[in-house]
């Protein structure tokens, strides 16, 4: 029995460590899980948008979806989606130079989109918001035109100041 005094008294004292460390651990995970959230992505080069009248016809055009399309004075606001965002995208719009006789006129809306082989997978939405004053058919305050994009989506354009 009384060899079993020692040995009772060291188990209580190795028990009452182990309960130390394990309240000390959740402190350890708490510390790396805010030194997480400080981790930031790196910013994604800006998107740039060119707008020109002309009836080429591209063979190259990465994939992208519009979704969402409205017309603001003389600005056009496309809403796109698009996979990428490691490198810098492109899209260039272009309005025909040929103009429906009807009244108001129909423009066809070409939009190319170049991702620069981005091969990144993230699926980036975005605005692109561009001025359309050269698709007006003319430039004079209350002229009218439809502009017909990709999607066959037609949006009235009232040209204005």
């Amino acid at each position: 029995m009384k060899n079993l005094l020692p040995f009772g008294l060291l188990i209580f004292l190795f028990s009452c460590h182990t309960s130390k460390t394990v309240q000390e651990e959740p402190k350890i995970v708490k510390e790396q899980e805010e030194k997480q959230e400080e981790v930031k992505p790196p910013k994604r080069e800006e998107t740039k948008v060119r707008v020109t009248l002309g009836d080429e016809v591209r063979s190259v055009n990465d994939p992208f979806q519009i979704l969402e399309a409205k017309i603001e004075g003389n600005m056009m606001i496309l809403k796109v989606q698009y996979g990428g965002g490691c490198r810098q995208h492109t899209f260039d719009i272009v309005g025909s130079n040929i103009v429906a006789l009807s009244e108001p006129g129909i423009r066809q809306i070409a939009i190319y989109h170049q991702g620069d082989g981005d091969l990144c997978k993230a699926m980036i939405v975005e605005d692109l918001k561009f001025d359309i004053t050269s698709f007006a058919n003319q430039k004079v305050v209350g002229s009218k035109i439809y502009l017909t994009l990709p999607n066959k989506q037609k949006l009235l354009y009232e040209y204005a100041l």
